[in-house]
């Protein structure tokens, strides 16, 4: 039981062959979900669907609950939403990912004998799995999700084998820190990517994004006088975006610009690190290259271009993570580790720096 909540765990027997995603995803706004029930398991139960369209409406309580609206058609003149969700207490309620199932929250119980038209109260998945692990039961989160310890062994394979190993230490410090891609992925939600992507399934099942945070993150932790490893610290004026088949970083900002959440994300006077599943041809552009290519793009006409004036488009340079290993891997292995790691720390300083002017 909880303590402040009506909500407990009941522990069975695993039934195995359940073909859901069990993770902590926060719906967006708007976002499409389902309730899943079992309604034809009461005795008296009237209603034979086993599923109620809705959709995620506002968060209730911060971290707590959060509030859905059914689909209209699923309330009526002469049957409220309650009815429609008889036998569903206790049910989940998921997002449909093709043949997949999310998890997004638990139903509780309706409480009130008038229903409650078709808003209804839904409590994070999270609370849970914090109730599950007071009372001493494994975190319900995947592997890849907890910790950046699972991603360590795809992390800058393609720099020297002594170079990696003069890092360890650092990838190390960040995969044991608190800092893990379950709380980026909360964090940034879509704007883990571009362009923007809605899907927070797709996005955290996606090791090629905390690859490339994990290597950012290790660079950081060598440049960086950070003892407490607060994300805030790493990333006071770095953003990470990963552009699965953009890889041309014209193109990429292109993009940037035509996307709302995107745009709205980017901090004025920032540093843009781009990752993908190829290099770009271009693996630095200022800020005075950037605003050009703006400019290009403006008077091209594209269309649905978020900033009224390329004059009024906020300043930040765009790095390639590809140009941090591709520095790093011109350090003379015959060095010290010390003396390697001493090096690296000397080479994304400057690539920092120079993306500040």
């Amino acid at each position: 039981m909880h303590s402040d909540l009506d909500i407990a765990i009941i522990i069975v027997n695993y039934i195995g062959g359940v073909r859901y995603e069990l993770t902590h995803a926060r719906p967006e706004r708007e976002e499409k979900l389902m309730i899943y029930g079992y309604p034809n398991m009461l005795a008296k139960a009237a209603v034979k669907s086993t599923s109620v369209n809705c959709q995620c409406n506002l968060e209730h309580i911060a971290g707590v609950s959060f509030e859905i609206e059914t689909a209209a058609a699923m309330h009526t003149f002469n049957r409220a939403a309650a009815q429609n969700i008889i036998g569903f207490s206790g049910s989940g309620v998921f997002y449909v990912a093709g043949d997949q199932l999310i998890l997004k929250g638990i139903f509780p119980e309706l409480f009130n004998p008038d229903g409650a038209l078709n808003k209804l109260l839904v409590f994070y998945t999270g609370i849970f799995n914090e109730l599950a692990m007071s009372k001493g039961y494994a975190e319900m989160l995947p592997e890849g999700l907890k910790s950046f310890s699972a991603h360590k062994g795809e992390a800058l394979t393609t720099v020297h084998r002594l170079i990696k190993r003069s890092v360890e230490s650092s990838i190390d410090n960040i995969a044991g820190s608190t800092i893990t891609p379950f709380s980026l992925a909360e964090q940034f939600k879509g704007n883990l990517q571009v362009p923007y992507h809605t899907s927070y399934f797709n996005i955290i099942n996606n090791p090629k994004i905390w690859k490339s945070w994990l290597e950012l993150l290790t660079f950081l932790d060598i440049a960086t006088d950070n003892p407490d490893y607060a994300l805030d610290v790493f990333l006071r004026n770095i953003r990470l975006y990963h552009s699965p088949d953009k890889r041309i970083i014209d193109e990429m900002i292109s993009t940037f610009l035509t996307d709302t959440k995107s745009m709205d994300s980017i901090e004025n006077n920032s540093i843009v690190v781009f990752s993908g599943d190829l290099p770009s041809a271009k693996k630095y552009l200022d800020k005075a290259k950037v605003k050009k290519i703006v400019k290009s793009i403006y008077e091209s006409g594209i269309v649905d271009m978020q900033v009224d004036h390329p004059d009024n488009v906020k300043s930040f340079c765009c790095i390639d993570l590809a140009h941090f290993a591709d520095k790093v891997a011109e350090i003379e292995t015959s060095l010290t580790p010390a003396q390697i790691k001493e090096q690296i720390k000397d080479e994304v300083i400057k690539i920092l720096d120079y993306g500040n002017n």
